[in-house]
């Protein structure tokens, strides 16, 4: 048994803690139905009030009738004493006695009273009585909403070509005084919506609705704690839509995002649902962990960084198997990805922060870019039902075409030839010889005793089915003004490609619940998502048996029951016998109160909660094994339970307000984050059941035959930040943030770090000299930033030392082991990062153009160096000074090509140049890492130099340190030596890579296809191949045996067939030279989409709002000169990408 001591005492903690956080979800429960509930507000007005100040008297009539003021400070401060006592007054009659006699007056406009000046009293002879104000000055008042009526908060009203404006309150209310004209221009903007010049009389009260911007620029972009747009970000963030993503029917929105990020590189590993991924953003500049921060509605989320999985960063605690003769390399899931719990349909946004100036409010945590991910909300209006639903067929993607029966054998024929002729083998009268005898050596069944006419395509046989894939969604959403509210449920049911039975069940559903009080002083949104998913399919991936097996080779199958009488492997129909049943569930609540006591100033806060939990079995019973010599101590099985919980809490107060007239704006924010994460593992093993029934609990076995592993592994985060925004007559932005972090990955002593960057913009097309030379560029922007970060992407607590109890005991008693070294001084590392931009559009907004450079430098990086093993453990966590350069160029370019009535087409181009340097590694030598060098990208490997395959002997040839040529095989002499000999480096990192789109639309139909491209380079289908062509039971592609040796005078790339020991070396040498790696840059059709709504005239009869039909195509076309494997995840043990193809309906009540 072993159990993580260190961290026991924290479990009765945190599960104390766990029930604190229910009983404020209570608590918040009940807060948001009272909040929720309908509030009547009354006519008449009961007051008593002596002396008492004309603004407090109409603050408490605001909140006794729900009335809206309007009134300049400088016309409240005229205003008379207000005495008075009534008792149920009507709200009209009060107003008359309350202004009875006072300098000024007012008048109602929808709900809203407007306090102005009294006119001036003319007397009968036609003089002045009395004159309140003697400048000529007017007043003007109004209010800014969007298309739904629903006010629109801090959105700026100015006076065109004046230095005086004023921002709108929470009701969107807005109040300009002392203005001398009495007609004039206003200019009225908010982010994400396009800017409306009117021109007004002040005698008028103003509505002012303003519509969502269809210009790309103005698209909003959420960031850490607030919202901007593309046109005046000083850093670098990218928004995919909902739109964009519901043309995917994909089950993990990686897919969906996929080549549509500039820097986001993003690889499925596997095509198994449920399956991991590789993300990183802007390339990789560390040695040990990197992926970035996911943040869904506010809260931390567990798709990348260290979750205590086995499988790499992002990955989950998933059982790794121990039994024999079951790589530990064959998980289908590969460890799996978090998001593939969370539904697309449920995305309203995905933005991706890149850069200093971008993620620098994250501190460590957004070190290596951040995912913000916003779920949909409800918005006003009356309620709809939306159903959505697809149902279509998933395939395997890319298969490499294979030998059939008659040129597998004729290869194998030619290893006995080659062998038997190969002069400088002594054995080769032996190897020769095609001699059942020799089985146990040299394998000959596949000549001698299997049907030499039978063929079985095996990449069909285990995956060549067609999977049923189904999707429904549903959700009910309104609202008023006050009131806002979503509801929905989905369901997904994945079928296997592969043969044997199972499927991936997921079904949930989310909520949001937003309401706001009358005065839009206090809003309280409250929103959750729940999800199960159940995964009962076969826990083996068939990929690398389907590419190996003989094509001749036996059936597997006799009578219906595995064929165990095979001579020559081990049969791998077996683990169609395996038993697997994993569900997981995922919780996220989102709690967030904003409240605005007084204009410009807002209080946020937003309480999170994530609890991702599965329970994953997987059973080996007495089928899996041979019947010959089987033995019930065979049979086992595993439980392994895992929880990860993340609570975030995150106040901050932002303060908003004209500064330098009204041309400048300024925007501070303040705030805090507290983050409490843990891991939380626990699996039971058991072997030798007396039946297969009782194999589903372990603890059923005998004692002797269970084992059980428990870790419990918390981690802390606190900071505080602070933003300085200022922007100047909207074309000057400057950019501030500064943070303070803590983690408890670090000692007490150095577990905080103090962080930063610095941004501006410059929009130098609002420059008149601009405007007058370059007249066909509707908008530039140049935007640099720096900023530097801290990184902990090293494992938790390694700053102190671990032990496990010991399973052996000494006198009866039990020890403890140790498991780690501590180092007590470990610190963050440190990221710099820094980069230049420019944002262009021409022709009336047709054409945007988006570009930067960027490069960072990290150091003071975290590693874990090797150490002798005779201090008991192989390794040490460290800081080393080693330093890597990754820098980099970015573009996106859209277009809208056509524009008219009923029809138009779109294109987007979006490419990354991505580039990476070890710039320094003291103790490098140390490391004994391949993939690293000085002065090379650091997603590379470092191989023996691959000259030619010898035209006289068919066996390769390399060079090795020296200079010297030669086959280097077992019994040819000289070896090679694989720190010496290891000369060339290869980037095996995306040289580039994108996106492009184009979008036709015609009056309801409309049409998508998006292709994603990469330029890398990959291990070959040969070089992938653990034995060498010619070796028993081992297929090849046609590709492959058209470029191998054959006869004296030949000249090939691959070796000639052979089965000998000296070609198994010579493969070996192979594999980790250059001759094993070529290009594998593609280009995939990743989605077509085609969708046709019906004209809302056809449908009102029926109810319906809206109707749309649709088709969809994920992984439809690869276009590459890489052969055999797929060029994505480039790899013949694990599953290619599916392609799938699915047709549904969208309709809306």
């Amino acid at each position: 048994m072993k159990f993580n001591y260190a961290y026991a005492r924290h479990g009765r903690h945190l599960a104390y803690k766990k029930r604190r956080f229910a009983k404020f979800i209570g608590v918040s429960f009940t807060l948001i139905f009272l909040l929720c509930g309908s509030r009547v507000f009354s006519q008449e007005v009961s007051l008593n009030v002596k002396e008492e100040k004309l603004a407090v008297v109409l603050k408490q009539v605001s909140q006794q009738t729900g009335y809206q003021f309007i009134a300049s400070p400088t016309l409240l401060n005229t205003a008379n004493p207000v005495t008075i006592d009534a008792k149920h007054m009507e709200l009209l009659k009060f107003l008359s006695t309350v202004f009875n006699e006072q300098p000024i007056t007012y008048t109602v406009k929808n709900k809203i009273i407007i306090v102005i000046r009294k006119p001036e009293a003319i007397s009968s002879n036609g003089k002045v009585v009395s004159q309140i104000i003697t400048s000529q000055s007017n007043d003007l008042n109004g209010k800014v909403t969007n298309e739904a009526g629903e006010p629109l908060a801090n959105a700026t009203v100015i006076i065109a070509n004046k230095h005086y404006g004023t921002l709108t309150n929470t009701e969107g209310l807005f109040h300009l005084s002392g203005i001398k004209d009495a007609q004039l221009e206003i200019e009225v903007s908010y982010t994400g919506f396009g800017t409306k010049k009117l021109k007004v009389k002040t005698s008028d009260f103003i509505n002012v609705m303003l519509r969502p911007s269809d210009n790309e620029l103005d698209v909003v972009q959420t960031m850490a704690y607030s919202k901007t747009s593309m046109r005046y970000n000083t850093g670098t963030a990218y928004t995919v839509t909902a739109k964009d993503i519901e043309k995917n029917p994909v089950p993990n929105v990686l897919q969906a995002i996929q080549g549509r990020v500039p820097g986001m590189f993003i690889q499925q590993l596997t095509g198994t649902p449920g399956g991991a991924f590789n993300v990183t953003i802007r390339g990789r500049s560390t040695i040990d962990d990197q992926s970035p921060l996911y943040v869904i509605d506010g809260v931390a989320y567990p798709a990348g960084g260290s979750n205590g999985g086995s499988y790499g960063s992002g990955t989950l605690p998933l059982y790794k198997t121990n039994v024999t003769g079951v790589s530990q390399s064959n998980n289908p899931l590969q460890g799996g990805n978090a998001l593939n719990y969370l539904d697309p349909s449920q995305i309203e946004s995905i933005n991706v922060l890149e850069g200093a100036d971008a993620t620098a409010i994250y501190g460590s945590r957004g070190a290596y870019g951040v995912v913000i991910i916003t779920t949909k909300h409800g918005s006003a209006g009356k309620p709809k039902l939306n159903l959505n639903t697809y149902s279509g067929i998933s395939a395997r993607g890319s298969a490499p075409k294979l030998l059939n029966t008659q040129q597998y054998l004729n290869m194998r024929r030619e290893a006995f030839l080659n062998d038997s002729a190969n002069g400088n083998n002594p054995l080769a009268a032996i190897y020769g010889a095609i001699n059942p005898a020799l089985n146990s050596l040299f394998p000959t069944y596949d000549l001698t005793e299997w049907d030499t006419t039978k063929y079985t395509d095996w990449q069909k046989y285990f995956s060549g089915t067609n999977a049923m894939t189904t999707k429904l969604n549903a959700t009910y959403s309104g609202g008023t003004q006050n009131l806002n509210f979503i509801i929905g449920a989905f369901y997904n049911d994945l079928q296997s490609v592969q043969r044997g039975k199972g499927h991936d069940r997921s079904g949930g559903m989310n909520y949001d619940i937003r309401s706001t009080t009358p005065d839009k002083k206090l809003t309280v949104d409250f929103s959750g998502n729940f999800s199960t998913d159940v995964n009962t399919m076969v826990p083996f991936d068939f990929t690398n048996a389907s590419i190996n097996l003989a094509p001749n080779a036996p059936s597997l199958f006799a009578d219906g029951k595995l064929n165990w009488d095979i001579d020559g492997f081990d049969n791998p129909a077996k683990s169609l016998f395996e038993q697997y049943h994993n569900t997981t569930n995922n919780l996220l609540a989102n709690l967030s109160f904003n409240y605005v006591p007084v204009k410009g100033l807002t209080i946020h806060l937003t309480g999170g909660y994530n609890l991702l939990s599965a329970k994953e079995f997987r059973g080996f019973p007495s089928e899996y094994f041979n019947p010959t010599g089987f033995s019930t101590s065979e049979v086992n099985s595993v439980l392994n339970y895992y929880t990860i919980h993340t609570l975030t809490l995150e106040p901050n107060v932002n303060y908003t307000t004209l500064l330098g007239g009204a041309k400048g704006r300024l925007n501070i924010t303040a705030g805090g984050t507290l983050q409490d994460r843990s891991t939380d593992n626990h699996y039971l093993t058991g072997s030798g059941f007396l039946s297969d029934a009782l194999m589903y609990n372990p603890a059923s076995a005998a004692q002797v035959n269970t084992s059980e592993y428990y870790n419990l592994t918390p981690n802390r985060y606190a900071g505080y930040f602070g933003v300085i925004n200022y922007t100047y007559d909207n074309k000057y932005i400057l950019n501030l943030n500064g943070r303070r972090d803590g983690s408890t990955r670090f000692g007490s002593d150095k577990q905080f770090g103090n962080f930063g960057s610095i941004g501006g913009i410059w929009i130098i097309s609002d420059e008149k000299w601009f405007k007058n030379n370059i007249s066909f560029i509707d908008f530039a922007k140049l935007r640099a930033n720096y900023g530097t970060v801290g990184g902990d992407g090293i494992g938790d607590y390694q700053f102190v030392d671990i032990y496990t109890l010991n399973s052996n005991s000494y006198q009866g008693s039990q020890g403890l082991s140790p498991t780690r070294i501590a180092n007590p001084n470990l610190q963050w590392e440190s990221n710099k990062e820094s980069e230049v931009g420019l944002t262009l559009q021409f022709l009336k907004d047709r054409i945007t153009l988006d570009g930067d450079f960027n490069n960072r430098k990290t150091s003071n990086q975290l590693i874990q160096q090797p150490i002798s093993t005779v201090t008991g453990f192989s390794q040490f966590p460290k800081n080393s000074p080693a330093v890597i350069r990754t820098y980099g160029i970015e573009f996106s370019l859209s277009t809208k090509n056509i524009e008219s009535k009923n029809f138009s087409w779109r294109t987007m181009l979006n490419m990354t140049i991505p580039k990476s340097k070890l710039v320094s590694f003291p103790g490098l030598a140390q490391l004994q890492n391949f993939s690293y060098q000085i002065g090379k990208p650091t997603t590379g490997i470092l191989l023996y130099k691959y000259d030619s395959v010898d035209s006289q002997t068919g066996q390769y040839i390399f060079t090795n340190a020296a200079g010297d040529s030669g086959p280097f095989s077992y019994g040819s002499g000289a070896q090679l030596d694989q720190t010496k000999d290891r000369t060339v480096f290869k980037n095996l990192g995306p040289k580039f890579y994108g996106g492009f789109e184009n979008t036709f639309s015609y009056k309801g139909l409309s049409l998508s296809f998006m292709f994603y491209f990469v330029d890398e380079d990959g291990p070959t289908y040969a070089g992938s191949l653990p034995y060498q062509p010619g070796y028993f039971n081992q297929n090849i592609t046609t590709e492959a045996y058209k470029e191998m040796w054959q006869k004296p005078g030949d000249k090939a790339t691959l070796q000639g067939a052979s089965q000998s020991v000296l070609a198994l070396t010579s493969q070996n040498n192979f594999r980790f030279s250059t001759g094993a790696y070529s290009n594998a840059a593609f280009v995939r059709l990743s989605n077509a989409n085609i969708a046709y709504t019906f004209p809302p005239k056809w449908l009102k009869k029926a109810g319906i709002s809206r109707l749309q039909v649709y088709a969809s195509g994920q992984n439809l076309l690869t276009i590459s000169k890489y052969g055999g494997l797929d060029p994505e995840n480039l790899s013949p043990n694990l599953m290619p990408p599916l392609r799938i193809f699915t047709g549904g309906l969208n309709i809306t009540f």
